[in-house]
């Protein structure tokens, strides 16, 4: 129910990953795959995720040709509601890759995975 719930109020109808399948996703990355936090600036650098890109979700719509290039994206948020519009984002350009990791920073942060400062 949780899911669903999310990905009603995230905007989201694509694919969806949990904080522990993207745990898993970064520590075997795979070829063509990116990580993209659209969180702002300032969360950003009050802290993030290692092998994650940041690009605000202010500025995601003019690299939505460069991500393109990517057949595998996931978006991280605080929680997943700008993530979701981000996937959206990228589905209304043609793009099916995009992946909404669900709870966000706050999920990945509460389960005490680690992050760079």
């Amino acid at each position: 129910m949780w899911d669903s719930l999310t990905k009603l109020l995230t905007h989201g109808s694509g694919a969806t990953a949990s904080v522990e399948e993207l745990r898993q996703a970064l520590e075997q990355p795979a070829e063509g795959v990116l990580f993209v936090d659209v969180r702002t600036k300032t969360e950003w650098e009050k802290g993030h995720i290692a092998g994650f890109r940041h690009i605000p979700m202010s500025e995601l719509a003019e690299h939505v040709d460069e991500l393109k290039r990517y057949p595998k994206v996931y978006f991280l948020c605080h929680s997943g509601g700008r993530s979701g519009r981000a996937c959206a984002l990228l589905a209304r350009n043609g793009h099916q890759g995009a992946i909404n990791v669900l709870g966000g920073w706050s999920e990945w942060v509460a389960r005490g995975y680690p992050v760079e400062r």
